[in-house]
């Protein structure tokens, strides 16, 4: 894992492309490296963390034999052995064992039809200067981030906002509809960013580069095409066999390799397969919350005793997760609505003082029907009729039936977490002309496949929307913040692959969510353990403003002089005890927006 940005075009110094790199010195802290060709102005910079092949030969940027071309890589490519010996076969020659020069030879054979030969997590730019062509690609699910910045003839990417931004010459003009979008998503949606000329690189997309112009298309999709013979022992059978072999592949490495265990069941599942497929001494990492009366922490320390894991445990009270509060917007470097990254940040920080690789339980709700609300569209429905019912003076006494007033997308943005258009309205003025008429609910339409049973069809917005930009963007901000690398493997293509063909009915067998997961796991641990309560990892937003009155706007908001959240219409719209995760999503605004005033500020 490490921190990629390049440029092509620029025209910037050796200086200043450094400088941009260097911004992702935590991503890499085992070395750095550059690749400067002036006469085509070509830059790309690598910051290494030294996980496959610890080498000279496996430092980046790296050439092909003749040096024409060149590629920075950041993740892991699990079945890079198997496509080396492939490769050698057709008489391909390696210098290395490094993951990242196999995608060089693959790119040789098979160009950017490459990507489907590959298995992991990962982003990379590949300059082929006889082309004259940049290859930019993100994975499947989106694991890694790639960022872009396209100005007339010049492009750069990047591993993260920040290196883009301090760019030469990039423009830094704000889009006032991602800080907007940020309040009812909570996180800024690909591929916008909170600059105009800056995008995010969608999951499964790459994007070529030559001759001034880029084209940006789609490689890799979740096809959600469920099989009506897939038999609830036969999918059993498969996933059994595939997890072994898919967790053997994700501890490949020559470091040590841990694990976060949260006690829940997809954490548990992963670390019962490691156990399985390792005798080497295993670490286990997890956060215990004194203050949260249902803590899981008990639960995880038996089962990484029962699996003969050294299990390490960081406590973490409010008093520490309110000090990180104001870390959140340079973390993200955008809005960022998840207040569950608090957590992440202190079980990142004990985590790599440890090791550099873990394995992680992330993607099993996703992909096993795990979230409550899949379940509640019979409430759904009974809020819609409601609605119809009821005078809207009635409905906007209280939140849970406000929320019937926003339609169909609307509640399913209540859903989510995020704030409907109708209550943010009730807040916000806006003064901004593309605001007027917006459609608040367009990333949710966009990724709409009302074609699909209706648990598939919350599964398929949720792969595109929630896992990528929320769940994801956490983890890779948190966990590489200290060079650590985080692997799912319930988010190897192969399991998704496998959980998109098995039907509603199996998967969540008698409406019980993550039915599979669990009939597994009851083959490696206690039924106590399996199939106790579910226990969100998340932080007590309502002590924090209901009990201490902390983070409630104390004065009014311009946003860019785009809108105004006015306080009195918060107070007026919002309900401190039920409402309290709107309020944590107007803090991280008003703490972005002072953070960018106070950076463009001379």
């Amino acid at each position: 894992m490490c921190g990629i940005y390049g440029s092509i075009g620029c025209g910037a110094s050796l200086e200043a492309s450094l400088a941009c790199l260097r911004t992702l010195a935590h991503r890499g802290p085992d070395g750095e490296g550059y690749h400067s060709d002036p006469a085509h102005d070509v830059f790309l910079g690598h910051t290494r963390l030294s996980i496959v092949d610890l080498s000279p030969a496996g430092a980046q940027p790296m050439p092909n034999e003749d040096k024409s071309l060149w590629l920075v890589l950041n993740g892991e490519i699990y079945n890079h052995r198997a496509l080396r010996r492939e490769l050698i076969a057709k008489g391909h020659r390696f210098i290395g064992r490094c993951d990242a020069e196999v995608v060089l030879h693959l790119y040789e054979e098979h160009g950017e039809r490459l990507l489907e030969r590959l298995t992991g997590m990962f982003t990379f730019a590949l300059w082929d200067l006889k082309a004259r062509r940049l290859l930019l690609a993100r994975d499947r699910i989106g694991i890694k981030p790639l960022f872009y910045a396209l100005d007339g003839g010049t492009l750069a990417f990047s591993s993260e906002l920040k290196a883009l931004a301090l760019t030469p010459g990039l423009d830094l003009t704000p889009d006032v509809t991602a800080y907007w979008d940020f309040l009812t998503y909570q996180f800024v949606p690909a591929p916008k960013t909170v600059y105009r000329a800056a995008r995010k690189l969608p999951a499964g997309h790459l994007a070529l580069f030559a001759a001034g112009r880029l084209e940006v298309r789609r490689w890799w999709e979740p096809r959600f095409d469920p099989d009506p013979a897939m038999t609830e022992e036969r999918a059993i059978d498969e996933l059994d066999a595939l997890l072994d072999e898919v967790v053997s592949d994700h501890l490949l490495a020559d470091v040590p390799v841990g694990l976060f265990l949260s006690g829940g069941v997809d954490s548990s599942l992963v670390a019962a397969r490691v156990a399985r497929a390792t005798r080497e001494p295993t670490a286990a990492f997890s956060i215990r919350f004194p203050d949260r009366p249902h803590d899981e922490a008990a639960i995880a320390a038996a089962t990484a005793r029962r699996l003969g894991f050294a299990w390490h445990v960081q406590e973490f009270g409010a008093d520490d997760l309110l000090a990180l509060v104001p870390t959140i917007p340079d973390l993200f470097d955008e809005p960022f609505g998840d207040q569950a990254a608090l957590p992440m940040v202190g079980l990142a920080r004990m985590t790599a003082r440890k090791v550099k690789v873990v394995l992680s339980g992330d993607g099993g709700d996703e992909t096993h029907l795990g979230y409550p609300r899949y379940f509640k569209e019979r409430e759904r429905r009974a809020l819609h009729l409601l609605a119809d019912a009821l005078p809207a003076k009635r409905l906007l006494r209280r939140t849970s039936l406000r929320n019937t007033l926003e339609g169909p997308w609307g509640r399913m943005c209540h859903f989510y977490g995020g704030i409907p258009a109708h209550t943010k309205r009730a807040f916000a003025e806006v003064v901004a002309p593309e605001l007027r008429d917006y459609d608040d609910y367009w990333l949710y339409k966009q990724h709409d496949r009302p074609e699909l049973p209706p648990l598939a069809r919350q599964q398929a917005i949720d792969f595109a929307t929630w896992l990528v930009e929320g769940i994801l963007t956490k983890v890779d901000r948190t966990s590489m913040r200290f060079g650590l690398e985080v692997r799912p493997p319930l988010l190897d293509h192969r399991v998704v692959g496998l959980a998109t063909r098995i039907p509603d009915a199996v998967l969540a067998k008698d409406g019980v969510p993550k039915h599979l997961l669990k009939r597994l796991l009851e083959r490696e641990l206690p039924r106590e353990i399996v199939h106790r309560r579910k226990t969100a990892f998340s932080v007590p937003l309502k002590q924090f403003i209901h009990e201490r009155g902390l983070l409630r706007p104390e004065r009014d908001l311009d946003v860019l002089g785009a809108f105004r959240i006015r306080r009195e219409k918060v107070e007026h719209a919002l309900s401190t005890s039920r409402d309290h995760h709107s309020y944590w999503l107007l803090a991280q605004l008003a703490a972005f927006v002072q953070r960018e005033a106070v950076t463009a500020s001379p």
